[in-house]
């Protein structure tokens, strides 16, 4: 009911740009509560295993029209088993086609200070970001956030089942411009607004 590939986490202060496309087609189960398709998950490498997300990606429900939510969680210096004292900002919501590959890209800069940002993109458009207070990572001396994406099936008191998402892997790069012209992709900084219910 997990399977995630991980990327190396980047050291804290160097911008890094992950790309990857995600499908929903035979072996997807619309009617379980969420599926995490991508996650930036901190890192403790004391503790010897990750913080808890501070960015993740869900979808739910039909693959013709998924709900999608893109969270952030805003304390990144909670015990990975304890999430009483997270904060939970959702940054956004809304249905997409996802029979049809859809692409996710993140463009990142964690900082130990209030100086770093993260925006999201979802084919091209973006649709969420912050700066400042909710992009630092108190983490030092271990790297920043480092991504994750797969399928990771998550449903409360739901017994865990097969359910299956298809990724195109990932594309790092250090600009959004590099992923433009390897791949064609072009980025708009007018915010996509989101199908309602």
């Amino acid at each position: 009911w997990r399977c995630e590939a991980s990327v190396q986490p980047p050291e804290v202060s160097v911008r890094r740009c992950y790309h990857n496309s995600v499908l929903l087609a035979d072996g997807w189960d619309g009617s379980y509560p969420k599926t995490i398709v991508d996650q930036q998950r901190g890192v403790d490498l004391d503790a010897g295993w990750g913080r808890p997300p501070v960015m993740e990606i869900a979808v739910s429900g039909p693959a013709d029209r998924a709900y999608v939510e893109i969270i952030h969680r805003g304390d990144s210096t909670v015990a990975p088993a304890n999430l009483n004292n997270a904060t939970i900002t959702p940054l956004f919501t809304g249905y997409l086609d996802l029979t049809d590959w859809v692409s996710w890209t993140v463009d990142a800069v964690w900082m130990y200070d209030n100086t770093g940002y993260v925006w999201f993109y979802i084919n091209g458009k973006k649709v969420a970001g912050f700066s400042g207070r909710m992009s630092c990572y108190n983490e030092a001396p271990d790297s920043g956030p480092f991504m994750k994406f797969g399928t990771y099936v998550q449903g409360g008191t739901v017994a865990p089942h097969s359910c299956a998402t298809y990724h195109t892997g990932v594309l790092i790069t250090d600009s959004l411009t590099d992923i433009a012209s390897t791949l064609g992709v072009t980025f708009d900084a007018g915010y996509l607004v989101p199908t309602s219910a």
